[in-house]
């Protein structure tokens, strides 16, 4: 037969653990505030820590709207510096320091929301675990760079020359109107899928090994280093492929004939016959 007292003394150090964990977690808990915050002239962004950031035009441009918990308000960072607007937030919190005695690892991350309005960009940078999703920007060249986890948004965009630079592992979602030139440099493993974004002219260097999704209308240019495919929502009418990984640039339609063969020893294209006359 169980002793119940007994029982009581083995439960009784977990139930101190759930206690002091209580306290500690319901500390953390404030009150979701909103703060405004005006800002000097900007055409660049970098993004850093663990925010959500949301770009867009507005009846104010040059104008922060942030939603945070009233604990680390005053943690979040907005700072403009040679036309580069700055963001960051130290919004992750360490439970342990709550709870010296108990030997607990665990971190919370208060969720912080910025609304930037601007309408005129030419670079964006995306770093650590932040997301960014840009919205109806008009711009004539806009360069993008990504080194984190986090999710790289563009929506709705007008723009006519883009540049992007994939350094991290989250995903890249292109949509917009039509490109005329598209440069994308994939370094790491972070999907890309911009079969919403038409392109004229494409040029790709894919050393990922995720899967990269391009809607290519005249040329495609694409140097292929890893394991990854380009996988093709249109077929462009001129195509020029390296291949020196295992990636291939195939159709997305899985019955579409192939587009192109390495090992071909004579064209596959039919020549036009040219007369030679002799004078």
């Amino acid at each position: 037969m169980v002793s119940v007292e007994n029982s009581d003394q083995k439960n009784r150090p977990f139930v101190v653990f759930l206690l002091f964990l209580w306290v500690g977690v319901s500390s953390l808990l404030g009150e979701l505030t909103q703060k405004r915050q005006m800002l000097f002239y900007f055409d660049k962004i970098e993004v850093n820590g663990a925010v959500d950031v949301f770009v867009t035009p507005g009846p104010r441009n040059e104008e922060a709207l942030i939603f945070a918990d009233s604990e680390i308000m005053d943690n979040i960072s907005l700072t403009v510096r040679e036309r580069v607007l700055f963001i960051d937030a130290n919004n992750t919190y360490d439970i342990s320091r709550r709870l010296p005695f108990i030997k607990l690892r665990a971190e919370r991350i208060f969720p912080v929301e910025i609304i930037i309005h601007t309408e005129k960009l030419s670079e964006l940078r995306l770093n650590e675990t932040a997301n960014l999703t840009v919205t109806d920007i008009r711009t004539p060249k806009l360069s993008i760079h990504t080194t984190g986890s986090g999710r790289f948004h563009l929506e709705n965009a007008s723009v006519d020359s883009l540049s992007v630079r994939q350094d991290g592992k989250g995903p890249v979602i292109l949509k917009g109107q039509e490109v005329s030139n598209l440069d994308l440099l994939v370094m790491n493993d972070g999907p890309v899928w911009a079969q919403s974004l038409p392109v004229d002219r494409a040029r790709i260097l894919h050393h990922g090994n995720k899967s990269i999704e391009i809607n290519s209308l005249k040329f495609l240019d694409t140097r292929i280093f890893g394991q990854g495919n380009v996988l093709l929502h249109s077929k462009p009418k001129s195509i020029v492929v390296t291949q020196k990984g295992t990636g291939k640039v195939v159709d997305v339609l899985p019955d579409a004939p192939q587009l192109y063969d390495l090992n071909a020893t004579s064209p596959v294209l039919p020549l036009k016959r040219v007369s030679l006359r002799r004078n």
